[in-house]
């Protein structure tokens, strides 16, 4: 088995060029060139939990 063919692909999405501003994370598991598993992560900044909490914007 080709070792390039089985990988999992990390995909780190932000809002802004910070790196403190995360929005998102994907993840794609491939088995033998073949994709088994994807996965989407939203990421909540804290004021956006905050405000989810309190229900106060």
């Amino acid at each position: 088995m080709n070792p390039l063919e089985s990988f999992t692909a990390i995909d780190f999405e932000t809002m802004t060029a910070e790196r403190s501003s995360a929005c998102a994370i994907g993840l794609v598991k491939v088995i033998s060139g073949q994709i088994m598993q994807k996965v989407e992560i939203r990421v909540i900044s804290e004021p956006e939990l905050a405000s989810i909490l309190t229900g106060c914007e």
